[in-house]
């Protein structure tokens, strides 16, 4: 898996309590995104603490990155993980979670799977790894 400026690989794998501690914290402080891009949406998932031993676990866990906000936004930290990773983590948690996260999270998925941009580019954000969606594989016409 390609890896950002800021992005770490999963060091250790999760425990099912590692897996049902995550979804917790997510419920109370996460945070569900999906960005478009100039040609592509992008699938973000981040959670904000102000003490970052939680979100180097996450990270430690599932990957993804921890930044610090600048000092205006409270000096928070956040773990943000995007693309398949922030796909994984919630699929990985989703059994967890509130009927309301489950909702949200499956909405956006199905928006991020549908959107006209992952019909019309049948290969990922890189132009190289095909993207695993039905509905672009069965539309591509080769």
């Amino acid at each position: 898996m390609r890896q950002g400026r800021h992005m770490k690989e999963v060091v250790t794998r999760p425990a099912f309590a590692d897996i049902a501690w995550a979804a917790g914290i997510y419920e109370g402080e996460g945070t569900l995104t999906m960005t478009r891009k100039p040609r592509w949406f992008t699938f973000g998932v981040s959670i904000c603490q102000k003490d970052p031993w939680i979100l180097y676990k996450l990270q430690q866990l599932f990957g993804g990155s921890v930044l610090q906000r600048t000092p205006a936004q409270d000096g928070c930290f956040y773990w943000f993980a995007a693309g398949a990773r922030g796909r994984g983590f919630v699929q990985t948690i989703f059994s967890f979670l509130s009927p309301r996260r489950k909702a949200k999270i499956t909405e956006v998925i199905q928006r991020w799977m549908y959107s006209p941009q992952a019909i019309r580019n049948p290969l990922g954000h890189n132009g190289k790894e095909p993207m695993q969606t039905r509905r672009t594989i069965r539309h591509h016409r080769v």
